[in-house]
């Protein structure tokens, strides 16, 4: 069952609604029908990691992060 729960509305369309959950792996529901329906997808990658967080920025950019361990930060 999806846990540790969030979710954001797009800055200017209240139809766009992005959500995401730890839930086996890092999951990320999307509705572009005000809640409707929505989709679900695993985040690229075997990472199963936690708290989550999605927002959109002002131009309607989607972000979702996560806390995770330092080799999967993408760091080098």
């Amino acid at each position: 069952f999806p846990e540790e729960c969030t979710i954001a509305v797009h800055p200017t369309n209240p139809n766009i609604i992005l959500g995401g959950a730890q839930a086996t792996g890092s999951r990320y529901y999307l509705s572009t029908n005000g809640g409707a329906s929505w989709g679900d997808n695993l985040l690229p990658g075997q990472f199963n990691l936690g708290d989550p967080a999605v927002t959109f920025d002002a131009d309607g950019n989607a972000y979702y992060a996560y806390i995770g361990t330092f080799s999967h930060s993408g760091i080098t």
